[in-house]
């Protein structure tokens, strides 16, 4: 009878629910969460601000050097073979290279990342803004590396397409219901948008793709140039599958 008994008071634990206890990415945030509670003070207070300023002095540099040498600032995009070579400070100094040339779009796109960051960093605290951002930078610096140092050619990055990405699409699953105004006047749930961009996103993962299975099946002699001109479509898959994973990491910390 006590067995019995044991038997029915035994909690049954759904499949599913055993398999997120135990999802590797699930852990890894449990550690993160643990730190942050540990050492709250730990990063930049109010990262965007620094990120938005940084971008507007490189904006204003490139303004001041473009006519007498357009290159003069090519020392802070983020190049796998010159870091290599020990040129270590592009690992941070390509996040400060502005998204677009028009003044009017890179108000509009810094405003907006600075919204969208600010309010991460209320909702998580900023010990773990810190460590998503920064984890995000890392990641494309080591993946950027490897491809270089693999294809021996450096594939310059400048900017944070894919972190701003990835903070985007945490931002729309944890405010779902949030409006936007598409083109200035029509308004749009950030959700929808964020569909949008996941599809988009796709389809350059697939065009990217495309390139290289060309690449492979061509000829000895002509895939070893290919290979070397489509480098840059291996990067980008690269990069975008770690946009990937760091959104999933994303959204695996709100829930």
């Amino acid at each position: 009878v006590g067995s019995e008994m044991c038997i029915r008071d035994r909690v049954t634990i759904d499949p599913l629910e055993s398999y997120w206890r135990n999802f590797p990415l699930k852990k890894l945030y449990t550690a993160v969460d643990r730190f942050c509670a540990r050492h709250p003070r730990f990063g930049v207070p109010d990262l965007m601000r620094w990120i938005v300023i940084g971008n507007v002095a490189v904006y204003i540099l490139m303004l001041l050097t473009m006519r007498a040498d357009a290159n003069a600032l090519a020392f802070l995009y983020l190049d796998g073979g010159k870091v290599l070579r020990g040129e270590i400070w592009r690992i941070i100094t390509f996040i400060f290279v502005p998204a677009s040339s028009s003044p009017f779009w890179l108000a509009v796109s810094l405003y907006f990342y600075y919204w969208i960051g600010t309010s991460l960093e209320r909702q998580w605290g900023t010990a773990r803004f810190n460590l998503y951002y920064w984890s995000g930078v890392l990641l494309t610096a080591i993946v950027t590396i490897v491809a270089s140092a693999i294809s021996g050619t450096g594939y310059p990055v400048g900017g944070t397409e894919y972190v701003n990405l990835s903070m985007f699409l945490a931002f729309a699953f944890l405010f779902p219901d949030t409006r936007l105004l598409l083109f200035f006047f029509i308004p749009v749930k950030i959700k929808w948008l964020a569909w949008l961009d996941i599809a988009v996103f796709v389809i350059g993962i697939i065009q990217s793709g495309s390139l290289i299975i060309f690449a492979v099946r061509t000829d000895e002699r002509l895939y070893q140039i290919k290979v070397r001109t489509y480098i840059g479509g291996v990067l980008r898959i690269a990069i975008r599958c770690n946009g990937v994973r760091h959104l999933l990491a994303g959204i695996i910390s709100t829930i």
